[in-house]
């Protein structure tokens, strides 16, 4: 649907795809009508969602956490990916501040982008 399957973009948009027509289009891909409920159909949205938001944190959010199907679970695979590209930029502090853990997710992922170099 955005022409990137050969890896090479831009993706392609609908003249019009606000929120009624993304919704539509994320159901059309689900398996029962409720569109991020599945394991293929979530992530498709959540990347579908960074294609579209581009660093704009506030549209990645319209975009994978408010629509009409199981929007919790897009949103926090859209919000993974966008940690792994822009780590917190454009996050509001108040999302990440007062993480449970957080120095132990800290550390776990600086272990793990050592052993990725």
């Amino acid at each position: 649907m955005r022409g990137i399957s050969n890896g090479v973009g831009p993706a392609i948009w609908p003249t019009s795809y606000g929120p009624a027509e993304r919704d539509e289009a994320y159901k059309s891909f689900s398996l029962s009508g409720w569109a991020g409920r599945s394991g293929h159909d979530a992530p498709m949205i959540a990347l579908d969602a960074l294609l579209g938001a581009g660093s704009n944190w506030e549209e990645l959010m319209s975009r994978a956490g408010f629509h009409g199907g199981d929007s919790d679970s897009t949103a926090v695979i859209a919000c993974c990916c966008w940690g792994l590209l822009y780590g917190t930029q454009g996050v509001p502090e108040g999302n990440y501040s007062n993480l449970e853990y957080r120095d132990r997710l800290e550390r776990s992922a600086e272990q793990l982008y050592a052993l990725s170099h």
